[in-house]
């Protein structure tokens, strides 16, 4: 239960990355679309978010990939430390 827990971790930080990029798309989107309607000010407020949400999942991004080296690196240890019970020894 702890690898799944862990590996469940992993996956919500890459699908927090992933949102973090999808809002920004849609808010620079949706701040065009208010800036070509006549509410200028809620449009740029709107790109500006956008713009900051693409920043901040660039950061994201590299997170994520440290992150996931991480728990593969931890899990090779796992791995090789419950195979270690399970291998026969020589008797001399």
């Amino acid at each position: 239960s702890l690898y799944a827990s862990i590996w469940s971790l992993i996956v919500t930080f890459w699908a927090v990355f992933g949102s973090l990029v999808g809002c920004s798309f849609g808010a620079i989107a949706a701040g065009v679309v208010f800036a070509f309607t006549g509410n200028v000010l809620a449009g740029t407020a709107m790109i500006a978010a956008g713009i900051f949400l693409a920043g901040l999942s660039i950061f994201a991004f590299f997170g994520c990939k440290a992150g996931t080296k991480g728990v593969l690196r931890l899990t090779k240890k796992i791995w090789y430390w419950v195979k270690s019970f399970f291998e026969k020894k020589e008797e001399v």
